[in-house]
């Protein structure tokens, strides 16, 4: 039997996602949990038939990892929402929105040496975008 599923939440290595039409059914879901770790040999997967979620965790989860297996197993066909996409995803992951805060820190402290103000404001954007572009983003 195969149900449709909906990605609810995607980082690049966590992904949430919903059967809807399968809440309150522990038997799919537990059979589901156990076939997809199983599948994706290295992640966590964690269901919840009460709430009728899936969590997928592992550095190597992927969307189209997810959509291929639910497809070729009958378990589900994923549907993505617009903008939840993998590419559209890993653009706000935590390294690209360090980058971003770096660039804008940045581009202030240099508005702020155009304005006069190299002293405090400046020095302390400069500081700040050079403490950011040091920062590890590896979990402890």
């Amino acid at each position: 039997m195969t149900t449709s599923a909906h990605v609810v939440h995607y980082v690049p290595g966590r992904c949430r996602m919903r059967l809807r039409d399968m809440r309150g059914e522990t038997d799919f879901f537990a059979r589901l949990e156990s076939d997809l770790a199983r599948e994706l040999a290295g992640s966590r997967v964690a269901a919840n038939a009460l709430t009728g979620s899936v969590l997928i965790e592992g550095e190597h989860t992927r969307l189209g990892d997810l959509e291929r297996v639910g497809r070729e197993r009958g378990w589900f066909d994923l549907s993505v929402a617009a903008g939840t996409g993998e590419a559209a995803m890993s653009a706000l992951s935590g390294e690209a929105v360090r980058r971003s805060l770096v660039t804008v820190f940045l581009l202030l402290a240099v508005m702020q040496i155009a304005r006069g103000q190299v002293l405090v404001p400046a020095t302390s954007l400069l500081w700040y975008a050079f403490d950011m572009s040091t920062w590890s983003l590896r979990s402890a």
